[in-house]
């Protein structure tokens, strides 16, 4: 028989119904146990840190895709490595948009707007890969990059059997599997933006 989970999350209704002081004491523990936790893990998120691979100064100004990759990067950096996937193949989707209103497209000698590119959205994300690179938008290196991207993050999202998460090899692969895509995805930033000479 498997073993029964439970989530019990009470805290916030305790929070509502208590008086100023016990509010105030509410938050001081919360506070506590949430800077305990991160003064224990800090030494493994500046090795994660370190272990993923560096991508230079890239120039990435009038880009949207900015606030999911950090947001990608800090899940892998405080060890959220499911997470590190799904927003990695969130970002991978919204950098192919940006890399394509960056690379002004015209139709009949008239460059294309924003809103008229906005169109791409309905794309699967795979033939939007093809698709620039076909228009010699991106190189091969960058298309088979995001390929591997997206192979990475269906293997999680739409798995055909779902990884065994709880065993020490299922984690071990999990966690490479986040830096993989990380990585993957530092590549494809370094190879589609110039330097920036700052």
């Amino acid at each position: 028989m498997p073993e029964k989970y439970e989530f019990i999350d009470t805290l916030k209704n305790a929070y509502d119904q208590s008086s100023p002081e016990k509010k105030i004491q509410i938050k001081q523990a919360l506070r506590k146990i949430l800077e305990d936790s991160f003064k224990s893990d800090l030494n493994a998120m500046v090795d994660r840190w370190l272990e993923s691979r560096s991508m230079g100064i890239i120039d990435v100004t009038d880009t949207k895709f900015n606030l999911i990759w950090m947001e990608s990067f800090m899940c892998y950096i405080r060890g959220f490595y499911y997470s590190t996937i799904a927003l990695c193949g969130i970002t991978a989707e919204r950098l192919c948009m940006d890399i394509l209103y960056r690379h002004q497209l015209q139709l009949d000698g008239k460059t294309l707007l924003p809103c008229e590119l906005d169109s791409f959205f309905q794309i699967p994300y795979t033939h939007m890969v093809k698709i620039l690179h076909d228009w010699n938008i991106i190189n091969e290196d960058t298309k088979t990059n995001l390929n591997k991207v997206g192979d990475v993050r269906n293997e999680y999202v739409h798995p055909d059997v779902i990884p065994d998460l709880e065993s020490s090899s299922g984690q071990e692969k999990l966690r490479n599997d986040a830096l993989k895509i990380l990585n993957l995805l530092k590549d494809v930033l370094s190879q589609s933006f110039p330097s920036n000479p700052h």
